[in-house]
This record gives C-alpha cells, sequence and structure tokens, in this order.
C-alpha cells in the first residue's frame, strides 16, 4: 500500500455539500494509503459545523476523522491540531473548497525517493469565482527545484497549502505553522524548510484552486501588511546580507500600504525600500502604482 499520508483539511464555517466535493477528491485518490482529518474551526452553534459534524459520523471509511475546536482559532491553528494528530509519515493539506485530481499523492509521493528533498509542491488549476460562477481559469506553472531558498524569499511560486506534501518529520525540525502571522503563514513555513531541505515539483496541475471573489483572507489588507512585515523580520539576518533581496520584498509591500494609508506613506516605503538598493529597476513601477492609484 505503500507510505501512510495524513491529509488535513481544515474548515471554517463552510457548507458540508462543498466540504464534501474537497473530501471526495481525496477519497478517489490513486493512493489509497492515506488518513483524512477534518479540523472543524467553526464556532459552537454555527449550522454549517453542525450539518457536518451530523454528516460525517455517517461516513463509513475509517480512514476519516474528524476534530472540533471548542472555538475559531483560525486555518492555520487547525493545520497545526491536524499535524498533531497526524499519524502519517507524510503530511498534506487541502483547503475545504479545493479539490485534487485523483493521482496528485502518488505522483508527489514519488520524488521523495530523494531523501534530501523535504517539501513536494505542484502545479495547479487556478479558478476565479463569482456569485458562484467561474469568471476565470489559468494554470500555475512557476517551478523550481532544489535548494531555492534565496529564489522563494524573493517570490512564493509553491503557492497555497493545497499544492504541498511534505514529511512529518521536517515539521519536527522547523515547527509548525506560525500563527502570530495575519497572512502568509504558509509562505513564511515553507522558506523555514527550504532553509534545510531541497524543494521538488511534480511538473503537472494537480489541484483546482479556487478563488472567490471579495472572501479570501488575502483581501484583508492589515492582514496583508502585517504578514509580510513579520515575514520580512523573520527573514532580515538573510536579508541585510542581500540588499537586493531586502528592496524587492519591501517593495512588495508598498501596494498595500498605498491602499491603507494613501500615497505620501507608500511613498516613504518606497524610498526605504530603494535606499537598500538604488540599482532595481523594476523598483520604478512601484512608484508608478502610487501615482496611478493617487490620480
Amino acid at each position: 500500500m505503500g507510505n501512510l499520508v495524513s491529509v488535513i483539511i481544515p474548515t471554517y464555517k463552510r457548507p458540508f455539500e462543498v466540504l464534501v466535493k474537497a473530501m471526495d477528491s481525496v477519497l478517489k485518490q490513486t493512493h489509497s494509503n492515506f488518513e483524512l482529518i477534518i479540523v472543524d474551526d467553526s464556532p459552537e452553534g454555527d449550522q454549517n459545523r453542525i450539518e457536518i459534524e451530523k454528516k460525517i459520523t455517517t461516513i463509513s471509511d475509517n480512514r476519516v476523522k474528524y476534530i472540533k475546536h471548542d472555538y475559531n482559532q483560525g486555518a492555520c491553528k487547525a493545520r497545526n491540531t491536524g499535524i498533531e494528530a497526524a499519524k502519517g509519515e507524510y503530511i498534506a493539506f487541502l483547503d475545504d473548497d479545493d479539490t485534487w485530481l485523483p493521482n496528485k499523492l502518488e505522483l508527489q509521493l514519488g520524488k521523495f525517493s530523494d531523501k534530501s528533498v523535504g517539501l513536494v509542491y505542484c502545479d495547479a488549476y487556478i479558478v476565479t469565482l463569482k456569485e458562484n460562477k467561474e469568471v476565470k481559469r489559468v494554470t500555475r506553472e512557476k517551478r523550481k527545484s532544489g535548494f531555492v531558498y534565496e529564489e522563494l524569499i524573493l517570490d512564493n511560486f509553491i503557492g497555497s497549502t493545497s499544492f504541498v506534501m511534505l514529511r512529518k518529520d521536517v515539521l519536527s525540525e522547523v515547527g509548525l505553522f506560525d500563527i502570530k502571522l495575519k497572512s502568509a503563514q504558509d509562505y513564511e513555513l515553507w522558506l523555514r524548510i527550504s532553509k534545510k531541505y531541497k524543494i521538488d515539483c511534480v511538473e503537472l496541475p494537480l489541484v483546482t484552486y479556487y478563488i472567490h471573489e471579495g472572501e479570501r483572507i488575502s483581501t484583508n489588507v492589515d492582514y496583508k501588511i502585517q504578514g509580510f512585515e513579520r515575514l520580512n523580520d523573520l527573514n532580515m539576518e538573510y536579508l541585510k546580507k542581500n540588499p537586493k533581496s531586502l528592496c524587492v520584498r519591501r517593495l512588495n509591500v508598498v501596494p498595500f500600504y498605498s491602499s491603507k494609508y494613501g500615497w505620501k506613506i507608500a511613498l516613504l516605503k518606497w524610498f526605504k525600500a530603494v535606499k537598500e538598493y538604488p540599482f532595481y529597476m523594476k523598483s520604478i513601477k512601484y512608484l508608478l502604482k502610487i501615482f496611478i492609484k493617487r490620480a
């Protein structure tokens, strides 16, 4: 049967008919040696939680496990709860509104024949929904493998938790998701892993990743700013030695400062970033965004 994989689905106020699509995509995997851990982070009394708890207990598949939080603690705390309960040698995550293609686990497991690989990600179909109707579908294709920390600090090409599989013993070494972060918790964990282990990729779309316009945490500017700044602080030892990377990291948060605080604060942040590496030509596009938004 092969290696046991612990699949963790955190769920929050999600209707059962949506969650069950994610679950079915796991239960139909070609690699069948897995446990599926649902961690319900909805508050007590939530109608979706009541329905999920009622219906999930009727599922006869003994690979399915259900854990409840006593109160809402956030998606990454729910993932940590799942990791702590996991019995598998490998961990995979799936958002409660995304789905996998049937061979995701099988193909990603094959990449771990190299014992220096700590995490394997994959390509995905990115589907944008508006009023539950598909308005855009693109294929994610950014791929880099090996010891990729220096590239990853500039761009999260690994992507969502739904795309990855990792070895559980890696988490024992580097730690779990940082719940102090308001955003980019997954990205920050990928960076910690990439400092010590190789990253590999299955160059096929194995996930259908849904973006619900107006719902995702990525639309919360305050959370974005806090997440970006804390992630920079956590990697500052490297960034201080690599001024171009520090410049890029600081420029990436400028548009969020512009949205939240206006062009004057954004301009100060832009100058602070460019001061680190004045020769970064792409900094001009961030400057233009500030004044285009002002206009």
